[in-house]
């Protein structure tokens, strides 16, 4: 939903008005206190509240984007250039949300499962070495290359990695404790092989 630009001023002001009364909002039950100590011991946890709320608000926003960038890739990319090219835009706005929600909600099972920074950069990293090196060759050395190959290739690498990952940390799958950067990359290269013979002119 686009708001209209009187809507975004207004939005923008309460927003401002908001974050000036906050530092009001910690220090005035301060000014109150008799005892200088107190006083400044207050003023102290303010001041690591507002730090935490500003990392808080960091965070919260990169958590944002990354989420709306999978859920834009998700419902355009995917959804309305190869699946429904004539969707309303009221059903791709629902699209979107419930896409935005389903990625949360991975989002939150993984750093659940993951909780390691190094552990999810590998992953992604991972993911990245996998599923782009096949068509990002491709698309530097070889003059005729096809998009749709390249899409389908590093979307199965990509799902591939993932259940990859998920089966090295379940009993039963020895064969997982391969990295799964080569299974990736192996149904990457086969994918992309494969579509670009069948769709060569």
């Amino acid at each position: 939903m686009v708001l209209n630009p009187s809507g975004q001023r207004r939005n923008r002001c309460q927003l401002e008005i908001t974050w000036c009364l906050l530092p009001a909002l910690f220090t005035l039950p301060a000014r109150q206190r008799s005892n200088p100590s107190e006083r400044n011991r207050y003023n102290n946890n303010c001041s690591l509240l507002s730090v935490d709320a500003d990392i808080g608000l960091v965070r919260q926003s990169t958590a944002d984007i990354c989420i709306l960038t999978a859920s834009a890739n998700i419902t355009r990319d995917v959804y309305q250039r190869y699946l429904n090219p004539q969707v309303s835009p009221e059903r791709l706005l629902r699209m979107s949300v419930l896409t935005s929600l389903a990625v949360g909600a991975l989002a939150a099972l993984m750093a659940w499962q993951l909780q390691d920074v190094i552990g999810i950069l590998l992953l992604g990293f991972t993911v990245n070495s996998a599923a782009l090196f096949i068509p990002s060759l491709a698309m530097v050395y070889f003059s005729r290359w096809n998009a749709d190959a390249a899409f389908w290739s590093i979307s199965c690498s990509l799902l591939t990695v993932i259940a990859w990952t998920i089966a090295a940390r379940l009993d039963g799958f020895p064969f997982a404790q391969l990295d799964a950067l080569w299974p990736g990359l192996l149904v990457s290269m086969l994918v992309f092989v494969s579509l670009s013979r069948l769709k060569a002119p």
